[in-house]
């Protein structure tokens, strides 16, 4: 998936963020699967893998931030008069 994607930065978030010792082991793990083929730089840096800032309420922040950006996003558009069917209320 690294490779793939090519991600800058892996956060991981929630409960299981607050196992002790997971991001050296990931780390270390991450650092073994790649076995030394060539990637970008930061892939080998200390912060490649790290906690979400928000730990456990990172889920639920992000949900928040989508559900605030889904209602701004109603907000601009133009109210057609339809109803849930599609078709015009009576």
């Amino acid at each position: 998936m690294v490779y793939t994607t090519a991600p800058q930065r892996i956060v991981i978030g929630g409960g299981v963020a607050e196992l002790a010792g997971l991001f050296p082991l990931l780390r270390a793990e991450l650092a073994a699967a790649l076995a030394g083929y060539p990637g970008l730089p930061e892939h080998a840096a200390e912060d490649f893998v790290v906690p979400a800032r928000l730990g456990r309420l990172a889920g639920p922040a992000g949900g928040l931030v989508l559900a605030a950006r889904a209602a701004a996003a109603a907000r601009q558009r133009p109210w057609s008069g339809a109803g849930p069917s599609g078709g015009t209320e009576a």
